[in-house]
């Protein structure tokens, strides 16, 4: 009696031995569970602003190139260029940021932060250079 060639036998067992092996790798690297993503809140402008500004309850941000005079307490945020910020009708707390910035509060208790570079203040409660 003959012996059969069985051609996939060999072939059969590399496999098996790759599955094996991937196996032990991922039951090796498993990740212990946690709670990172259920937490979850939004940020608002009362989050986003400065101590001097405390006082302050403000409902939105604003940053260059938004108009100024509108209604609603606004954080106005500046960058490192020269910029000429102009707030609304209500409390404002305005941050110039770095350059030679023109801060004109406006209407409302304003809290105008200059930063680095020479600043103007123009209707600003509260002035910090």
């Amino acid at each position: 009696m003959r012996r059969r060639r069985r051609p996939w036998l060999p072939l059969g067992v590399a496999v098996l031995l790759v599955m094996c092996v991937t196996a032990a790798f991922t039951a090796s690297s498993i990740v212990a569970a946690s709670r990172a993503a259920i937490g979850t809140f939004t940020v608002t402008a009362n989050n986003l602003k400065p101590s001097q500004c405390a006082a302050l309850n403000l409902t939105r941000v604003r940053g260059i190139g938004s108009p100024g005079g509108t209604a609603g307490a606004s954080l106005f945020v500046g960058n490192a260029a020269n910029n000429t910020m102009v707030g609304g009708s209500s409390s404002d707390c305005i941050v110039g940021g770095a350059g030679n910035d023109a801060i004109n509060g406006a209407g409302g208790t304003d809290v105008c932060l200059g930063g680095a570079g020479t600043d103007t203040f123009t209707n600003c409660e509260t002035a910090i250079q």
